[in-house]
């Protein structure tokens, strides 16, 4: 808490913010110790955790229907309502038995009770229209996978499978037609390159298991939210920031005919369109072999990644992305990565840089037009993509 409190007053946000937290448990700390005082200070603090995080959606709606403002909510453990859940769970395991009570959810089945669970927080969060202030609440839920869902200490050896696709004989049409892609591209078929494209494994070990319930828990939540952003541990390993999985990514603010919100600036929305469908391309692409014709849609991904590279704490208005994303679609970044100018790399920072500069020199009033309108025109289009292919050609 102390923490969180120092680094919102190092950034002198901190007059701005209403921070409610739980107490202290020390029982919560000891994760192994299965005696009953232990069990009861994490039911204690789950609970407790969960009336934190009502309490300061309640304070949000205090702000947003009397003084019409606009609050963001963050609950940064939402891990401890699906401990409370886990816990009473248990309990009518105990009294009903597993099939009355969890059998559809180990078999891989829905579970609307959870979502029932959930919406009492998720569904709090809108505008209000201005009869009941005119302000709003937005809520982020943040919640953890730890390592490779569950393959850390046990079940190793399933990380070394390879599979052939008569392993997948009794899966889906859908998901056999994706392994025959595979396979004829020469992809090796092991879990870890079947996770990244969210096809599961055959193979339904321990491990298995419990990565499927923990990302039910996930899916349970996105399927009720306006959107997700996934951070993946991999990815910042390798240096991407933010490491954000753009497979994975979505929002859902704006879509249908009878909502004129949007989550996102026009600009931004012409340059990305289609970038989903690229790195989901790319993905599928990883680890074929020579002369496969990988190499290009490859190399577009990484331009990309350089494109959208921002170390913690550096700010970019929405011409610079722009620009960024501009460079990267022409494919006038490919040369710095094949030089090893990649996303995270001094070389790759200070091209980009180096081209931002030349930019807001060469022509600031198309870089301000766009920061005015949140738009990009065909006209200042056509004046970057000139500027850049000048610059980087």
């Amino acid at each position: 808490k102390q923490d969180v409190l120092q680094l919102l007053n190092d950034e002198g946000i901190l007059n701005r913010v209403i921070v409610v937290a739980a107490r202290d448990h020390a029982n919560n700390n000891n994760k192994n110790n299965d005696n009953n005082d232990d069990i009861d200070g994490k039911v204690n603090s789950s609970a407790e955790a969960i009336a934190v995080a009502a309490s300061a959606c309640s304070i949000a709606e205090a702000l947003a229907l009397t003084n019409g403002e606009d609050t963001f909510v963050v609950v940064d453990d939402i891990d401890q309502h699906k401990s409370f859940w886990d816990w009473t769970t248990r309990s009518l395991v105990d009294i009903y038995g597993v099939d009355a009570v969890v059998k559809d959810d180990m078999d891989g089945g829905a579970s609307s009770e959870m979502r029932g669970f959930y919406s009492g927080l998720i569904q709090r969060a809108g505008r209000f229209n201005m009869k009941n202030g005119g302000g709003s609440m937005t809520l982020a839920l943040l919640t953890n996978l730890e390592g490779k869902f569950g393959s850390d200490d046990e079940d190793n050896d399933e990380e070394n499978m390879t599979f052939s696709p008569e392993d997948f004989s009794e899966s889906s049409e859908k998901i056999r037609q994706r392994i025959a892609i595979l396979a004829d591209k020469g992809i090796s078929l092991t879990p870890e390159t079947l996770r990244k494209i969210q096809i599961p494994v055959p193979v339904a070990s321990d491990s298995e298991k419990k990565r499927r319930l923990a990302l039910q828990h996930v899916d349970d939540l996105v399927s009720m939210s306006d959107g997700q952003i996934w951070f993946d541990e991999t990815l910042h390993a390798s240096g991407q920031r933010p490491a954000i999985d753009p497979q994975r990514s979505i929002t859902r603010v704006g879509i249908g005919a009878d909502t004129p919100c949007r989550a996102d600036a026009p600009a931004m929305r012409g340059l990305a369109g289609g970038l989903r469908f690229d790195f989901a391309q790319a993905a599928s692409l990883e680890g074929a072999g020579a002369n496969s014709g990988a190499e290009k849609q490859l190399l577009k991904r990484e331009s990309y990644l350089l494109a959208m590279h921002q170390n913690p704490g550096e700010v970019r208005l929405l011409s610079e992305n722009c620009v960024a994303l501009l460079a990267a679609s022409l494919g006038l970044l490919d040369t710095t990565v094949e030089e090893g100018g990649t996303a995270g790399t001094n070389l790759g920072s200070k091209k980009i840089k180096d081209l931002l500069d030349h930019l807001w020199q060469s022509s600031p009033s198309a870089m301000e037009d766009i920061d005015q309108s949140l738009d990009l025109s065909s006209s200042v289009r056509t004046e970057l993509e000139e500027i850049i292919k000048a610059y980087l050609s």
